[in-house]
């Protein structure tokens, strides 16, 4: 959409106008006059909930006081609800005018707020304060340079800490250099944990070392029960301490459902670890793995493959084995009936292993096999396996699998 367009559609006051993209390339387009028109309508516009800002060559297309009024308009939105703001290299797009920006919008109603390329987020307590004013916030993104000082951002943890509504948080220094110094401290990294709200923790790059774990180890066994979601990913100072701090908190904590350590170092000891916590969890779904034989600073890493050690094997088994208990309990609270949790079930992979475990281990399954007047799950389920036998592929399939041959052998068939 090109200026001119976009600016028939605001004075129409077009309902359907949801999102608004703020770009040089768009305000280029229009006259010296055409960009007061649009400094002085989109603010009115009452159907915009999203709107995105790129600060990509704005200074050579407005002004410093244009840029000035243009973020006023922007925090005098009142039903606004996503702000994405890129810095891009703007000298006036600074961290002190989006505090102001939000400090001037107050009215309750900013759900999710992305800040791209802020540098120097620790020289401005001002945009601290103004993030902890909107209790509203349920979402908030952080996309960093790297090479940031020592404990950057943990005036920033605390503010997030005590966000009545915030569920997810990112912080994230991607490009592929890494972070040296902590962003958080790890007391500030134990104020952040202890969010009795956030739901989803994403900490990429973020320069974490052993201390840090040891931290999260004590909160996620006895403290932390909301945390369903952390991502670790490339914080590659951590030791394989992490494996073994994650293989204690597992067996202890069952909200967590989703763990990246991508780029961590792993040590067949510290993979080991990991497979006994697994062994003793019940809800981790998703488990991101990469680590490296050997690394090197500033040099190179050498991938290493554990796709075939035992430990690995076994921590896929529990995974999938969790998924399938995850898919029969959502299945279970829906009240959805028995043929629908059967085809839910068949859609999980390896779901027959995972079902010769419920047959061993969860009675309720299969009661009622004796009495065709209160036939059981399992009952469905071997209905199931009979009408696939005239399926040649699938009949092989079945055969092939051993988790299949230990339920018929289990139930002398």
């Amino acid at each position: 959409m090109n200026g001119p367009d976009l600016i028939a559609r605001l004075q129409a006051n077009d309902a359907t106008l949801i999102r608004l993209d703020i770009t040089a390339p768009l305000l280029q387009s229009l006259s010296y006059s055409q960009i007061q028109t649009f400094l002085a309508t989109f603010p009115c516009v009452p159907s915009i909930r999203s709107v995105h800002l790129s600060g990509l060559d704005l200074d050579t297309v407005l002004s410093a006081t244009q840029i000035q009024e243009l973020l006023l308009g922007i925090a005098s939105m009142q039903h606004m609800q996503d702000l994405c703001i890129f810095r891009g290299g703007s000298t006036t797009l600074n961290e002190e005018a989006v505090a102001q920006l939000l400090q001037h919008n107050n009215d309750g109603q900013l759900t999710t707020l992305l800040l791209f390329q802020f540098a120097s987020l620790h020289e401005c307590p001002n945009l601290a304060g103004a993030l902890r004013q909107h209790a509203s916030l349920q979402r908030v993104t952080l996309t960093l340079p790297t090479l940031l000082p020592y404990a950057a951002l943990d005036l920033y943890t605390m503010c997030f800490a005590v966000m009545p509504r915030l569920q997810v948080l990112q912080i994230r220094c991607p490009g592929g250099t890494t972070q040296e110094e902590p962003l958080v401290s790890p007391e500030g990294f134990r104020v952040l944990i202890s969010s009795p709200t956030i739901t989803s923790l994403y900490l990429e790059n973020c320069g974490l070392l052993d201390d840090h774990m040891d931290v999260l180890e004590e909160e996620l066994k006895h403290n932390n029960r909301t945390l369903q979601l952390l991502d670790l990913k490339d914080n590659t100072q951590l030791s394989d301490d992490v494996l073994y701090s994650m293989g204690r908190v597992l067996p202890h904590n069952n909200t967590l459902v989703s763990l990246d350590l991508s780029g961590v170092y792993i040590s067949p000891g510290g993979g080991q670890a990991l497979a006994k916590g697994m062994a003793q969890n019940t809800t981790l779904t998703h488990l991101e793995l990469e680590g490296t034989e050997e690394r090197y600073r500033n040099e190179f890493n050498i991938q290493l493959q554990h796709d075939q050690e035992e430990w690995m094997k076994q921590i896929y088994y529990y995974l999938r084995l969790n998924r399938a208990r995850a898919a029969v309990d959502e299945n279970e609270k829906q009240s959805i009936n028995k043929r629908a949790w059967v085809e839910q079930l068949n859609r999980v992979s390896d779901h027959l292993d995972c079902l010769y475990y419920f047959i061993r281990q969860e009675s309720r399954f299969v009661q009622g096999f004796e009495s065709s007047s209160d036939p059981s799950y399992l009952n469905y389920y071997l209905d199931h396996c009979q009408s696939v036998k005239d399926d040649e592929h699938r009949q092989r399939q079945l055969e092939a699998n051993p988790g299949a041959q230990m339920i018929m052998q289990y139930l002398g068939q």
